[in-house]
Formats: C-alpha cells, structure tokens, sequence
C-alpha cells in the first residue's frame, strides 16, 4: 500500500483492516491510539452525522469502482482518511500522496459527506396530515390514500383507529384489508355507509429499521471503533383525523285520487325525537324535496293541503339512508259540497219538473237537474270551487228565471 505522509505527524499514516465479530468492516475513530485486536469492546451508541454520512460515501457502501480506486485496500485507506480528517485529527489536503487515485478518492468522499442531509436518526411522516373527509364510494365511506414516508431502510407499520364504527377497515392502495403494511404501501381508512356521521382518530405505529454508525468503546490506549450496523427502532405517528358525513335525501310525491301531481301542499319533517327539522313545499310537479338529512328514522307530516284538497295530517314514517332518496308518495282528497235548490212560485206553491244547470265561471256546464215533488232539486259530490246555477226549463204557464245564481263549494 502507498501510504500517505503526514508532515504533521512526521510519519506515513497507516491503517489497518478491522472487523467486528460478525465479520463487518468498522473504522478507527481516534488516530494515534492502538487499533482493537481481539478485544470485545462495548457498544457505546453511534457517532454523529458526520462520521456517518462519511461511512455511507466510502467503502464497503461504495465498490472500488464507485469511488476510482483499483481495489478495496485502496476503497478502505480513503474511507478512512476521510473519516479522520472528518474528525479533525489529519487534514487529507496536507497530506504528501503516492497515490492520486486514494487522494481523490478521500476528497470524493469529504465532498460527498459535507453536501449530503442524511441522519441516521430515523424519521417519520403520514401525510397527508390535515384532517380527512370520507367520501361515500359504494358500500363504505374512503379516505384518500395515506402514505408513510421515512428515511428508514426497511420496516413495518400498523394502523391504530380510535372512535372507529364496527366494521371499519385498513385497506391497501388496491382495496386488500391488512394489519400490518410494508413501508412503501399506503393505505386508506373504510367506514361502513350505514354509520352515523361522525370522526375518528388514527396514528401509524411503526417498526423501522435503519443503518447507524455504532461505535464500539476503546480504552485509553486502544482506540474506538464504528461500524455500520442496522437497529430497528419504533416511531409513532401524530394523531390524524378523519370524518364523514352520512346524508341521504327525502322526496314527497303529492298526487290527488287520480295520480294528478298537486303543488302547493307543506310539508314538516321530524326526526325520531320529534325535533322539527324544517318544512318543505310541493312544487308545480307536486314534489317536495329535503337534503342532507343525516340517516335514521323521521317522519313527515302535511301542514297545509293544497288549495281545495282535505288535510292529511297523519305523520307518515320514513327510513334515511346514506347516499339515497327515500321516496314516500302522500295522497290527498278534494274537498267536494252538496247544493240543494227549491222551486216555488211567486205565491208559494210547489213547482215540481223544472230543470236546473250549474255552470263555472266560465259557463261550463257541469250537470242538470230537476227539482221532484216537492220542488227540490239536489247537486251532490260537486268539487271545491266557484259555480252558478240559472232555471233552463221552466214549466207552462210560468215565466222562465233566467237570473243566475252564483255559489261556492270550499272549506
């Protein structure tokens, strides 16, 4: 090997080969002092990141090829004069080098380590972090999609829910429930639909493993060693927190005997407390509608009939599920009156035979009658509104009543 010269020193600074029990490559962390030969020294934490970002630059992480020197004595000779001149105890600049490859090789690995923002310190985020509305996708509410980011090398993670309805599940990117996910797999959270609106909490709990830079304690005369080693270490998440919303919809069909839509009629709609949530009101197409009715039992009631129809005030019961309409069809009867009219002459007497026609407004005829034997005639079952009847046949030897005679059928 083509030892650097250290004028500092005054001597070819020399390393040697240096191994822990499993059989992996350490460095030697103060120059000067007997290397190990043997001796079990303890482990006494890791160094800080600078000596490992300069142990993940130089050799074994990096090959003899990745840092330009022929072979893994030259790979080693750099990594470790990098590591001292990262310590402060030899400056690779003055340094009198036969070997110009392991010279930059050694700046290589300096440069490499002083830009690099690596820790060994494990890390971890679950993003996204802001509080998540579950959307209704089929027969649950979803979250988006969570992902576990780290600077750990490998690890496992599990997902721990609090206030969670029965039924709620972890499932993969593609839909797979699991318990416990391989770090790179993200994951959403699964409500059931036919929870009520509410929240919930979760926090990733995690098992990660990543590379330190162990150091093995010395004595006075021998020196400290460092190896990297992989350690698993657990690291829990923030509290996250998710909700959802389960709304469904009411739609009244108002119709009269006939299926004829009728508009107008109002509608109060009660929850099964009787708390009154609002009223709705019938529209030319005889529909009422009311949204974002959170899911569970209520019934609806009609409050005003539409003009010239019967009140229906029987509350009605009705089911709110999430994602849909509960359709509930309400029937209403028109209000309809009898008339009766009487025929007499101008002195009292009876006059039977006479025909009589109602009219609209309009002069519609509605129906003829004729009054019996005792001068009565009877218009039964006629609808609410406006009408008038006029004498159009009158008996021989009276003068025909053309006057007409105006009435309302109503409330």
């Amino acid at each position: 090997m083509d030892w650097a010269y250290s004028p500092q020193y005054g001597k070819d600074v020399r390393t040697e080969l240096l191994k822990n029990a499993s059989g992996q490559i350490a460095y030697c962390l103060v120059y000067g002092l007997k290397s190990p030969n043997g001796e079990d020294l303890p482990e006494a934490g890791k160094t800080d990141d600078v000596s490992y970002r300069v142990l993940m630059n130089g050799y074994p992480q990096k090959t003899p090829e990745n840092l330009g020197v022929s072979d893994w004595k030259e790979a080693h000779y750099a990594t470790q004069l990098a590591l001292w001149n990262a310590l402060g105890q030899i400056s690779v600049d003055e340094l009198q080098f036969k070997n110009a490859a392991v010279q930059k090789a050694a700046k290589n690995i300096i440069h490499a380590a002083n830009q690099s923002q690596d820790t060994q310190d494990v890390w971890m985020n679950v993003i996204p972090t802001d509080k998540q509305e579950a959307q209704l996708n089929g027969e649950y509410f979803e979250t988006t999609t969570y992902n576990v980011q780290t600077n750990a090398k490998k690890g496992t993670f599990q997902v721990q829910m609090n206030n969670a309805p029965q039924g709620t599940r972890i499932v993969t990117e593609q839909g797979e429930v699991k318990e416990t996910f391989q770090l790179g797999e993200k994951f959403r959270i699964q409500v059931p639909k036919s929870s009520k609106s509410s929240e919930l909490s979760l926090k990733v709990v995690s098992n990660l493993t990543n590379v330190h830079a162990i150091v093995y304690k010395g004595t006075s005369t021998i020196q400290d060693a460092t190896v990297l080693l992989e350690r698993s270490t657990e690291q829990v998440s923030t509290d996250l927190q998710v909700f959802w919303k389960a709304n469904g919809a009411l739609k009244v069909m108002k119709v009269d005997e006939n299926q004829k839509p009728l508009p107008g009629a109002v509608f109060e709609i009660a929850n099964s407390n009787q708390q009154v949530m609002g009223t709705i009101t019938a529209d030319k197409n005889g529909i009422a509608e009311m949204g974002n009715l959170e899911l569970g039992t209520y019934t609806v009631k009609e409050v005003k009939a539409p003009v010239g129809y019967v009140l229906d005030a029987t509350p009605k019961p009705f089911e709110v599920k999430t994602g849909e309409i509960a359709v509930v069809e309400m029937k209403n009867v028109q209000i309809k009156g009898n008339i009766e009219i009487k025929k007499i002459s101008d002195t009292g007497k009876i006059l039977p035979g006479v025909e009589f026609t109602v009219f609209t407004p309009e002069g519609k005829v509605v129906t003829k009658v004729t009054t019996d034997q005792e001068g009565i005639a009877k218009v039964n079952s006629l609808p609410f509104g406006k009408y008038y009847f006029q004498e159009t046949k009158g008996l021989e030897g009276y003068l025909l009543n053309q006057t007409k005679y105006p009435f309302e059928v109503k409330e």
